[in-house]
């Protein structure tokens, strides 16, 4: 094996090169520094950073980076696509088993995706599973408090199951993260109602 140092072009041999540094030939086989002698040419950190190729500067105008990030959203609407069309086969085949490993996957990947969490409740709703549902209803409200959509769709699967103290529970969640006036209006119809 051969050491090059392109700078001068000096080729030293592997043997060589171990023998300058180490007694490989000492009796108790630890390994020495021999040669403590300067070497015969001198690289100054000056010269090592002469050398060094210059950094690329990526520039952050937005006509260069915009193309990137049209590729990044292509690939992940590409991506969740595939769910979507997995679940939605599933759920057609009455798998709903399947269906509903292939929803978990979809929200560990996208777990901000509301229209994922409206149609993965709106499956187990037609699977009959309510408490299921409402689990999920839980979760998805947990993890966006402020998605006025989840909070609606939330009291009206309790206001379909006729639980009244389920929607004055859901209200009561929901009024404490301070929601706008649409909501307040609805908390009092449905107190009005009960």
């Amino acid at each position: 094996m051969l050491f090059a140092y392109s700078g001068n072009n000096i080729i030293v041999t592997e043997e060589d090169y171990v023998a300058m540094f180490i007694d490989i030939d000492s009796e108790d086989f630890t390994t020495r520094i021999k040669l403590r002698v300067p070497a015969a040419i001198q690289i100054t950190a000056e010269q090592l950073l002469r050398e060094v190729p210059s950094p690329i500067i990526v520039s952050s105008g937005h006509a260069e980076l915009f193309p990137r990030l049209k590729n990044v959203k292509k690939e992940a609407k590409r991506i969740r696509g595939g769910y979507q069309e997995n679940k939605r086969k599933h759920a057609l085949q009455n798998k709903f088993a399947r269906s509903h490993s292939v929803y978990e996957r979809a929200l560990d990947v996208d777990p901000q995706n509301i229209q994922l969490w409206l149609s993965y409740t709106e499956m187990e709703l037609k699977s009959r599973n309510v408490q299921h549902s409402r689990n999920l209803f839980n979760q998805a409200v947990t993890l966006l408090p402020r998605v006025d959509q989840l909070w609606y769709k939330d009291v009206y699967l309790e206001e379909l199951l006729q639980n009244v103290p389920g929607t004055q529970q859901v209200f009561e969640r929901w009024m404490q993260w301070e929601p706008n006036d649409k909501a307040w209006q609805a908390h009092i119809k449905t107190c009005a109602r009960a």
